[in-house]
């Protein structure tokens, strides 16, 4: 879990760099849910406002930010767009449309459980490219959770 960093406490020259992307910031609101970025916040200004999402260059986790940049094109239909990503003034930061929202209700009954199969098909859909680049396999990605003797099959994507 990572400390949320309050925007005045923010190096000058990482305002700067984001100020540059948003136009004129006239507000800015901490976000409170979430916790594995130092910087979230939602950024008014005045062409718009953004979300941004960010850590210091050096982080062991900006390699998670270059694949989140990375599928970004991918599910364009189903998230946010990602405006910009930029490393410098020592921090990798994120920016993204904003889309005010709340978090999903799992209850019996609720319409996000219709909404989140329609997401999970959509999501299924998606085609990766073959080159995957940054992108793990999934069974890379899971391996180290998994019993060898016991992984499924379908794993990989056979069955």
């Amino acid at each position: 879990m990572e400390q949320r960093i309050a925007w005045g406490d923010l190096p000058r020259p990482l305002k700067r760099a984001i100020e540059e992307r948003t136009g004129p910031i006239t507000g800015v609101r901490i976000a409170t849910a979430g916790q594995n970025s130092p910087l979230a916040a939602v950024i008014d200004a005045h062409d718009g406002t953004v979300f941004a999402k960010g850590m210091p260059s050096g982080h062991r986790r900006v390699i998670a930010q270059a694949r989140e940049a990375a599928v970004a094109p991918l599910v364009g239909a189903i998230s946010p767009a990602l405006l910009w990503h930029f490393d410098e003034a020592g921090w990798n930061v994120l920016g993204y449309q904003y889309a005010p929202g709340r978090h999903a209700d799992y209850s019996p009954g609720s319409a996000d459980l219709d909404r989140l199969v329609r997401l999970m098909d959509t999501l299924g859909a998606i085609k990766v490219p073959s080159d995957a680049g940054l992108f793990k396999r999934a069974e890379d990605r899971w391996r180290p959770y998994l019993d060898e003797r016991k992984r499924p099959r379908s794993l990989p994507g056979r069955s």
